[in-house]
């Protein structure tokens, strides 16, 4: 892969800063959810807090373990997360992107 190790870790520490963001947004929002509902709407409240649980799940999954890196120039995504490190990935190392 064509990236510098600089740049790598500059991608990596954007992208950690935004899932820390978007950590304490969906941690609001499920808080939200949890204690602000009005009880009219307790039978979507399930839903919702169903749906929050997934977009935490899904952003911990694609900024930790995994941590793609899109390089443009070679049209591909490499991986640098724990799953990654740890060898338990079971996606491939590169993907190859269409």
């Amino acid at each position: 892969v064509s990236l510098s190790e600089d740049d790598q870790r500059s991608l990596q520490t954007r992208q950690h800063v935004l899932f820390v963001v978007s950590t304490i947004l969906s941690i609001d929002a499920l808080l939200f959810l949890i204690n602000q509902t009005p009880p009219i709407q307790a039978k979507i409240r399930t839903y919702l807090l169903m749906i929050q649980i997934c977009v935490l799940a899904i952003d911990v999954h694609d900024s930790l373990l995994l941590e793609p890196i899109f390089v443009a120039e070679e049209c591909i995504i490499y991986c640098r997360g724990l799953l990654s490190h740890i060898r338990v990935c079971l996606t491939p190392n590169i993907l190859i992107s269409m």
